[in-house]
């Protein structure tokens, strides 16, 4: 048989191990040229709190919406802004897991 070989599950050899990071380091982007940091983005309801990267010389450049993962504003999804801010886009970063509990707080008040 060519391939991938079927395996005997194991808890050696799980999905987990699978998924496990390659290396310990991590990625991280400078903010030299960079205005980088918290926002407030007012709303009809109040203010949700996110994060902005922008080159610091940007007139008018593309706007990046960025969405996290589950484990919310975090600084690798802050650090994937000022990657998006050196390749001359600016990207903007809302709290997500906040305008639910927000939005699910309001209802259950009203």
């Amino acid at each position: 048989m060519t391939g991938m070989q079927p395996q005997k599950f194991s808890p050696h050899n799980s999905f987990a191990s699978a998924v496990r990071p390659v290396s310990a380091s991590t990625i991280t982007t400078d903010t030299d040229g960079l205005e980088a940091g918290v926002i407030e983005i007012p709303t009809e309801e109040g203010v949700i709190p996110g994060y902005r990267a922008m080159p610091a010389w940007a007139k008018s450049l593309p706007v990046v919406l960025v969405i996290h993962e589950i484990f919310g504003v975090r600084e690798h999804i802050r650090d994937v802004c000022c990657r998006f801010a050196k390749l001359g886009y600016i990207p903007l970063l809302r709290n997500c897991l906040l305008i639910m509990a927000t939005y699910r707080r309001s209802r259950i008040l009203n």
